[in-house]
Protein backbone atom coordinates (compact mmCIF):
# COMPACT_ATOMS: atom_id res chain seq x y z
CA UNK A 1 0.00 0.00 0.00
CA UNK A 2 1.36 3.40 -0.99
CA UNK A 3 1.24 5.96 1.82
CA UNK A 4 1.50 9.72 1.81
CA UNK A 5 3.99 11.47 4.06
CA UNK A 6 2.94 11.41 7.70
CA UNK A 7 3.98 14.02 10.25
CA UNK A 8 3.24 13.32 13.92
CA UNK A 9 3.59 16.24 16.35
CA UNK A 10 3.33 15.48 20.07
CA UNK A 11 2.74 18.76 21.89
CA UNK A 12 3.18 17.13 25.32
CA UNK A 13 2.39 19.67 28.10
CA UNK A 14 4.39 22.59 26.78
CA UNK A 15 1.39 24.86 26.22
CA UNK A 16 -1.71 25.80 28.18
CA UNK A 17 -5.17 25.38 26.67
CA UNK A 18 -5.30 28.98 25.43
CA UNK A 19 -1.74 28.79 24.10
CA UNK A 20 -2.50 25.62 22.13
CA UNK A 21 -5.53 27.20 20.50
CA UNK A 22 -3.56 30.35 19.71
CA UNK A 23 -0.60 28.38 18.34
CA UNK A 24 -2.79 26.45 15.95
CA UNK A 25 -4.71 29.54 14.89
CA UNK A 26 -1.45 31.40 14.17
CA UNK A 27 -0.02 28.53 12.09
CA UNK A 28 -3.15 27.03 10.54
CA UNK A 29 -2.35 28.34 7.05
CA UNK A 30 1.20 26.94 7.24
CA UNK A 31 -0.07 23.55 8.42
CA UNK A 32 -2.51 23.36 5.53
CA UNK A 33 0.09 24.41 2.98
CA UNK A 34 2.58 21.84 4.31
CA UNK A 35 -0.02 19.09 4.00
CA UNK A 36 -1.03 20.11 0.48
CA UNK A 37 2.48 20.67 -0.89
CA UNK A 38 3.77 17.31 0.31
CA UNK A 39 0.63 15.19 -0.13
CA UNK A 40 0.96 14.72 3.60
CA UNK A 41 -1.15 13.94 6.62
CA UNK A 42 -0.32 16.08 9.63
CA UNK A 43 -1.39 14.65 12.98
CA UNK A 44 -1.30 16.95 15.99
CA UNK A 45 -1.32 15.56 19.52
CA UNK A 46 -2.36 18.38 21.88
CA UNK A 47 -3.38 18.00 25.52
CA UNK A 48 -6.73 16.40 26.33
CA UNK A 49 -8.39 19.73 27.09
CA UNK A 50 -7.77 21.06 23.56
CA UNK A 51 -8.91 18.00 21.62
CA UNK A 52 -12.48 19.10 21.05
CA UNK A 53 -11.67 22.66 19.97
CA UNK A 54 -8.85 21.61 17.64
CA UNK A 55 -10.87 18.76 16.19
CA UNK A 56 -13.44 21.33 15.09
CA UNK A 57 -10.77 23.68 13.74
CA UNK A 58 -9.05 20.99 11.64
CA UNK A 59 -12.07 19.61 9.80
CA UNK A 60 -11.49 19.31 6.04
CA UNK A 61 -7.94 20.70 6.27
CA UNK A 62 -5.74 17.62 5.81
CA UNK A 63 -4.80 17.95 9.47
CA UNK A 64 -6.01 15.36 11.97
CA UNK A 65 -6.02 15.18 15.74
CA UNK A 66 -4.62 12.51 18.02
CA UNK A 67 -4.51 11.94 21.77
CA UNK A 68 -1.35 11.56 23.83
CA UNK A 69 -2.67 8.50 25.68
CA UNK A 70 -5.87 6.69 26.64
CA UNK A 71 -7.14 4.45 29.40
CA UNK A 72 -6.64 0.70 29.13
CA UNK A 73 -10.07 0.26 30.71
CA UNK A 74 -13.63 0.33 29.51
CA UNK A 75 -15.70 3.19 31.01
CA UNK A 76 -16.09 2.75 34.75
CA UNK A 77 -14.66 3.74 38.12
CA UNK A 78 -11.31 5.08 36.91
CA UNK A 79 -10.81 8.58 38.26
CA UNK A 80 -8.68 10.88 36.11
CA UNK A 81 -8.56 8.60 33.07
CA UNK A 82 -9.91 9.23 29.57
CA UNK A 83 -11.54 6.43 27.61
CA UNK A 84 -10.87 5.57 23.99
CA UNK A 85 -14.62 5.90 23.48
CA UNK A 86 -14.48 9.57 24.47
CA UNK A 87 -11.47 10.17 22.23
CA UNK A 88 -13.36 8.73 19.28
CA UNK A 89 -16.33 10.97 20.01
CA UNK A 90 -13.98 13.96 20.04
CA UNK A 91 -12.77 13.07 16.53
CA UNK A 92 -9.35 11.57 17.30
CA UNK A 93 -7.81 9.66 14.40
CA UNK A 94 -4.69 8.51 16.26
CA UNK A 95 -3.57 7.90 19.83
CA UNK A 96 -0.08 7.46 21.27
CA UNK A 97 0.48 4.40 23.44
CA UNK A 98 3.60 3.25 25.27
CA UNK A 99 5.40 6.58 25.18
CA UNK A 100 8.65 6.39 27.15
CA UNK A 101 7.59 9.22 29.47
CA UNK A 102 4.62 7.10 30.54
CA UNK A 103 6.65 3.90 30.71
CA UNK A 104 8.87 5.75 33.21
CA UNK A 105 5.79 6.26 35.37
CA UNK A 106 5.15 2.52 35.43
CA UNK A 107 3.20 1.76 32.27
CA UNK A 108 3.97 -1.85 31.30
CA UNK A 109 3.65 -3.82 28.07
CA UNK A 110 0.43 -5.48 29.21
CA UNK A 111 -1.24 -2.10 29.67
CA UNK A 112 -0.06 -0.99 26.23
CA UNK A 113 -1.71 -4.06 24.72
CA UNK A 114 -4.98 -3.32 26.51
CA UNK A 115 -4.91 0.28 25.29
CA UNK A 116 -4.45 -0.92 21.71
CA UNK A 117 -7.51 -3.15 22.12
CA UNK A 118 -9.57 -0.22 23.42
CA UNK A 119 -8.45 1.92 20.48
CA UNK A 120 -9.35 -0.75 17.92
CA UNK A 121 -12.76 -1.09 19.52
CA UNK A 122 -13.28 2.61 18.82
CA UNK A 123 -11.70 2.74 15.34
CA UNK A 124 -8.67 4.80 16.39
CA UNK A 125 -5.23 3.98 14.95
CA UNK A 126 -2.65 3.34 17.69
CA UNK A 127 0.77 4.95 17.43
CA UNK A 128 2.88 2.42 19.33
CA UNK A 129 6.02 3.96 20.83
CA UNK A 130 9.02 1.70 21.33
CA UNK A 131 12.69 2.32 22.05
CA UNK A 132 15.67 1.61 24.25
CA UNK A 133 17.35 3.58 27.03
CA UNK A 134 20.86 4.98 26.68
CA UNK A 135 22.29 2.19 28.82
CA UNK A 136 20.58 -0.42 26.67
CA UNK A 137 21.81 1.32 23.52
CA UNK A 138 25.40 1.34 24.76
CA UNK A 139 25.12 -2.34 25.68
CA UNK A 140 23.87 -3.16 22.18
CA UNK A 141 20.52 -4.35 23.52
CA UNK A 142 18.31 -2.29 21.19
CA UNK A 143 16.89 -5.24 19.24
CA UNK A 144 16.29 -7.23 22.42
CA UNK A 145 14.33 -4.38 24.01
CA UNK A 146 12.30 -3.74 20.87
CA UNK A 147 11.40 -7.41 20.58
CA UNK A 148 10.23 -7.45 24.21
CA UNK A 149 8.02 -4.44 23.54
CA UNK A 150 6.56 -5.72 20.24
CA UNK A 151 5.96 -9.43 20.84
CA UNK A 152 3.05 -8.97 23.32
CA UNK A 153 1.37 -6.73 20.74
CA UNK A 154 1.95 -9.15 17.87
CA UNK A 155 0.51 -11.93 20.05
CA UNK A 156 -2.91 -10.28 19.91
CA UNK A 157 -5.37 -12.61 18.12
CA UNK A 158 -6.26 -9.79 15.78
CA UNK A 159 -4.31 -6.75 14.66
CA UNK A 160 -5.38 -3.94 12.42
CA UNK A 161 -3.87 -0.75 11.09
CA UNK A 162 -1.11 0.66 13.29
CA UNK A 163 1.88 2.96 13.36
CA UNK A 164 5.10 1.92 15.09
CA UNK A 165 7.13 4.87 16.30
CA UNK A 166 10.76 4.08 17.05
CA UNK A 167 11.77 6.63 19.69
CA UNK A 168 15.04 5.87 21.46
CA UNK A 169 14.56 7.02 25.05
CA UNK A 170 18.04 8.54 25.06
CA UNK A 171 17.23 10.68 22.01
CA UNK A 172 14.03 12.27 23.29
CA UNK A 173 14.70 15.90 24.21
CA UNK A 174 18.45 15.31 24.28
CA UNK A 175 19.45 16.85 20.93
CA UNK A 176 21.06 13.49 20.12
CA UNK A 177 19.82 11.13 17.42
CA UNK A 178 20.85 7.75 16.04
CA UNK A 179 22.70 7.69 12.73
CA UNK A 180 20.45 7.17 9.67
CA UNK A 181 21.96 3.72 9.12
CA UNK A 182 21.12 2.77 12.74
CA UNK A 183 17.51 3.82 12.22
CA UNK A 184 17.38 1.81 9.00
CA UNK A 185 18.72 -1.25 10.83
CA UNK A 186 16.08 -0.93 13.53
CA UNK A 187 13.33 -0.53 10.92
CA UNK A 188 14.58 -3.62 9.11
CA UNK A 189 14.57 -5.54 12.38
CA UNK A 190 10.99 -4.46 13.15
CA UNK A 191 9.96 -5.56 9.66
CA UNK A 192 11.58 -8.95 10.24
CA UNK A 193 9.74 -9.47 13.55
CA UNK A 194 6.41 -8.65 11.93
CA UNK A 195 7.12 -11.02 9.02
CA UNK A 196 8.02 -13.78 11.49
CA UNK A 197 4.66 -13.27 13.18
CA UNK A 198 3.04 -14.32 9.89
CA UNK A 199 0.43 -11.60 10.17
CA UNK A 200 -0.62 -9.39 7.30
CA UNK A 201 -0.65 -5.94 8.81
CA UNK A 202 -1.26 -2.45 7.51
CA UNK A 203 1.51 -0.70 9.41
CA UNK A 204 3.93 2.17 9.07
CA UNK A 205 7.26 2.85 10.71
CA UNK A 206 8.19 6.35 11.82
CA UNK A 207 11.10 7.79 13.78
CA UNK A 208 10.89 10.24 16.67
CA UNK A 209 13.35 11.77 19.12
CA UNK A 210 15.08 15.17 18.87
CA UNK A 211 13.74 15.78 15.38
CA UNK A 212 14.42 19.35 14.23
CA UNK A 213 13.95 21.42 11.09
CA UNK A 214 17.59 20.75 10.21
CA UNK A 215 17.63 16.96 10.60
CA UNK A 216 14.06 16.05 9.62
Amino acid sequence: MKHSILYLANWKMYLSYKQEIQFFSSHKKQFIELAQQNNATIALFPSYVSLDALSQETKNTGIVIGAQDCSAEIPGTFTGQVSAQSLAQLGCTFCLVGHSELRKLGQINGQVVQKIIRLYENKITPVICIGETEAEYKQDETTHVIKQQLIPILDLPYLKKMIIAYEPVWAIGSHKTPRPDEIEQVFAYIDSIIKESDKKLDYRLVYGGSVTSSNV
